[in-house]
Formats: C-alpha cells, sequence, structure tokens
C-alpha cells in the first residue's frame, strides 16, 4: 500500500495537510489548463484500441472500424499537442529551464502518445482512402494504448525523477506493467489469428519511394523507432548501470541529428502523391516547403514571445 501522511485513519486531513496547500510552482494559467487537455488525449486514445480489438475479435478487416475511430484519433492527438503546448509554455515560464523543453521525464510522457498517436492518424488516412495498412493501423492503435499506459506509469510511479511526478508507489510497476503487456499481447496474438483477413492488398503496395504511401510508411517507422528509443532514454535513470550511455549525455548528443530527421521527413511528406514522382522532385520541393515553414515558424514565435510571455 502506498503511506498516505497527509490523511489519517478517519479520512480526515492531518494538521500538516492543513497547512499546506497547492503547490506554488502549480499555480499558473497553463497549468489549469494542460492536465485537463492531456487527460481527454488519453482518454481518447482508448477508443481506437478498443474498435481495433473489436475488429480482430469479429475478424472485419473492413474500413468500418477505422472510420468510426479515426476523428477520435485525430481528436486526441489535438488534444494532447494543445496539452503538450501548455505545458511547455508552463515550463518556460515557471521553471526557467532555458527553453519550453529540459527533457523532464513526465513531460517526455505525453510526447511519447503524441508521436505514436500521429502513426496511428497516418495509417488510418491510408486505410481509409486506400484499404491499405490493415496490420499497420491495427498495431499503431495497440502500440499507442500502451505509450498512454506507460506515460500515466511514468507520471503516476515515481519511477524517475521529475518536477511533477508523483511519489513512488509499489503498486503502478505490476499495475501498469500487466495493462501494458496485455495490451500489446492482444493485439500480436489477435494479429497473428487474423493474418490473413488483415493480408495487404494490391493497394497496398509501394508504387515508388516517392509516394505518399512510402512517405507514411518511413513516418511511422521513424516515430515508432523514435518514441521506443525516447521511452528507453525518459526510464534509463531508473535501469541497471550496466545498460548503455546515461540518458542527459545520450539525449544531448541525438536530439539534435533525430530532429532533424522527423522534420525532414515530414517536409518531404506534402511533395509526394499517390504514382509516380522523382526522388529529385520530391526533395526539392520539400526544400521550398522548409523555407515556407520555418518563416511562418519564426513569426509565430515572434508574436508568443512579444505578446503571450510577457503579460504571463
Amino acid at each position: 500500500a502506498t503511506a498516505a501522511p497527509y490523511i489519517d485513519s478517519s479520512g480526515r486531513l492531518t494538521n500538516t495537510g492543513s497547512m499546506q496547500g497547492m503547490n506554488p510552482l502549480l499555480e499558473h494559467w497553463a497549468q489549469a489548463i494542460h492536465p485537463p487537455t492531456l487527460f481527454i488525449g488519453y482518454a481518447g486514445l482508448t477508443i481506437p484500441f478498443a474498435y481495433a480489438i473489436a475488429a480482430l475479435i469479429v475478424n472485419d478487416p473492413s474500413k468500418k472500424w477505422v472510420e468510426r475511430s479515426s476523428r477520435f484519433a485525430m481528436i486526441s492527438w489535438l488534444f494532447l499537442g494543445i496539452g503538450i503546448g501548455l505545458g511547455c509554455v508552463w515550463a518556460y515560464v515557471v521553471l526557467g529551464w532555458g527553453g519550453y523543453w529540459g527533457w523532464d521525464a513526465v513531460e517526455n510522457a505525453s510526447l511519447l502518445s503524441w508521436c505514436v498517436a500521429l502513426a496511428l492518424v497516418h495509417s488510418f488516412t491510408v486505410y481509409r482512402k486506400r484499404g491499405a495498412f490493415k496490420r499497420w493501423s491495427i498495431m499503431c492503435a495497440c502500440i499507442t494504448f500502451a505509450f498512454v499506459i506507460t506515460g500515466t506509469f511514468i507520471t503516476r510511479s515515481g519511477i524517475v525523477q521529475s518536477v511533477h511526478a508523483f511519489e513512488g508507489d509499489p503498486v503502478s510497476l505490476v499495475l501498469f506493467g500487466g495493462l501494458i503487456a496485455v495490451s500489446m499481447l492482444v493485439g500480436i496474438i489477435g494479429l497473428f489469428i487474423r493474418w490473413k483477413s488483415f493480408c495487404p492488398g494490391e493497394n497496398d503496395v509501394m508504387e515508388s519511394f516517392a509516394s505518399r504511401d512510402a512517405a507514411y510508411y518511413f513516418n511511422n517507422v521513424i516515430m515508432i523507432v523514435f518514441t521506443v528509443i525516447l521511452c528507453y532514454l525518459t526510464v534509463a535513470s531508473a535501469l541497471p548501470s550496466w545498460l548503455p550511455e546515461p540518458v542527459c549525455r545520450y539525449v544531448q548528443r541525438h536530439r539534435a541529428p533525430a530532429r532533424r530527421g522527423v522534420l525532414r521527413d515530414h517536409r518531404c511528406v506534402p511533395a509526394a502523391f499517390l504514382g509516380e514522382n522523382r526522388p529529385q522532385d520530391v526533395l526539392e520541393e520539400g526544400a521550398h516547403s522548409r523555407i515556407v515553414r520555418g518563416c511562418a515558424v519564426r513569426r509565430a514565435y515572434v508574436v508568443f514571445r512579444d505578446h503571450a510571455l510577457p503579460g504571463v
């Protein structure tokens, strides 16, 4: 059981609990909105997982379950993005890390689900329009839900140090670890049993590495690999010392190349389209897209810095 130093046996607050109010670090407008938006995002991502498992149970490889759950996946992903953005504002203004992101464990926990949910949204798009990426959609739904539980576990268990993590809880390790394992095993076993039903069709063949389907495929691979690496780096401080390189040094060394790789992939996606295209054309259009987006992001940052932060 978890110790409750601020509550007595009758359930009332002790003197120590009555004297302490809310942590001053949390008394900020962004922190008041940040948790509910993340909770909506987390809760919404359980719906695609439920539909995916239901599709495996009833053996329905049609796109009906994707059409019903894709809007929930998109809305959940948007709420997670809003929640992460609000958390960045709070960290920038209150914690004074010198930037909007300090690779805090709890901040990373929300980013894990957001990255995999992005792969899920892309898979649903291809599944809904072309009937492809069937297995990708099933596994992305399961992986996304598993990382929702992982993010909750990182925050609630106290396994890693964070400014806004809970105290250590021995029950959480077994409870959340079991949920993570079950959510992944159910998807893997179900997909193994229904392997032929969810087999790739004629539309699941990439015509070219410069096609939009190929861009979606590589985006999914990059997002999932990046998320797994980030999850490992986040919990590395709680893992045995014989495992590879310390988390802080590794993150500082490799986060910039990883970020550039992800952004390069997303710059090229709008330039790709269904059908044949030359790779040099895609890269050229991606370079043009980079210039436009760079100017837009820089302008948005200036407006945010001059108008949002000073009045906070």
